[in-house]
């Protein structure tokens, strides 16, 4: 079941100037993004009118503001909130079970529990490379057709890297992730 994906970056009201750029890297790669703000509500309408009558699951790590920006998305039930951790500088876990709520415009929202990590279950590197639009294209110009993006020579991924055309965070993101999937896989077998 193919899923669309939207980024949303919360807490603009809090932002450094050049923390929205973030949200350019992915437009590039054909996201919808979203600068909003639960506490003045800057961005939140257009939001909304994406997930008109759409279902849609919110997800991310606790204390970004999810269940804040349910709570202006929809005016049935209203999701508890926290702030962050004193002690920590992160987010408190609010959320404890999944709930879906009704949008005002139609349609529903999911709201779920926030995470501090995320280890997706992946059955093999060509995974890992999917979940990464960017390097799912480059990787068909690789030399070799099981290469990995690591060390292999002829690597047209560690080219789009180093070119500029992948964006460094992103690679070392994957790189991270296919070497969750090798350790993973070697756990199972």
């Amino acid at each position: 079941m193919p899923a669309k994906a939207a980024v949303v970056f919360n807490k603009t009201d809090l932002a450094e100037p050049d923390d929205s750029a973030i949200l350019d890297v992915y437009r590039k790669l054909g996201y919808a993004t979203f600068a909003t703000s639960a506490i003045d509500g800057s961005g939140i309408d257009s939001l909304a009118q994406l997930l008109r009558q759409q279902t849609a699951l919110i997800v991310g790590q606790s204390g970004v503001g999810k269940s804040s920006i349910i709570n202006y998305l929809s005016d049935i039930s209203k999701q508890k909130t926290g702030s962050v951790s004193d002690k920590s500088g992160e987010g408190k876990h609010t959320t404890v079970n999944s709930a879906m709520l009704p949008l005002r415009g139609g349609g529903h929202i999911i709201d779920s529990p926030g995470v501090r990590d995320y280890a997706p279950a992946l059955n093999s590197q060509q995974d890992a490379a999917n979940g990464y639009r960017e390097v799912r294209a480059a990787a068909e110009h690789c030399r070799f057709a099981n290469c990995k993006h690591l060390r292999e020579p002829g690597c047209a991924v560690k080219a789009a890297v180093e070119n500029g055309e992948i964006d460094e965070r992103r690679y070392e993101s994957y790189r991270r992730t296919v070497f969750l999937a090798e350790r993973l896989s070697v756990k199972r077998y």
